[in-house]
């Protein structure tokens, strides 16, 4: 059942990603952050189950964050 809660957790978070990087906008800090808070949450409750692969894109975003200066907070130019 843990697939169903982060399938469709994964599938917003792509849209996400993928939506910043075609504006060329940095990826948040946060992005990673909540993906690796997600992981251990649910390594905690379900230790023998697929949470565990939640880490590395949780590590890869947070790497990305950090190889741009950015605090979460951009601006993505809807407006315009």
């Amino acid at each position: 059942m843990w697939f169903l809660y982060t399938g469709v957790g994964f599938a917003l978070v792509g849209l996400l990603v993928s939506h910043l990087e075609r504006r060329a906008v940095p990826l948040p800090r946060w992005i990673g952050l909540v993906l690796v808070a997600w992981a251990i949450v649910g390594i905690v409750i379900t230790p023998v189950s697929g949470f565990w692969l939640l880490l590395v894109p949780g590590v890869l975003a947070l790497r990305a964050s950090h190889t741009s200066p950015s605090d979460g907070l951009v601006d993505v130019g809807l407006g315009q």
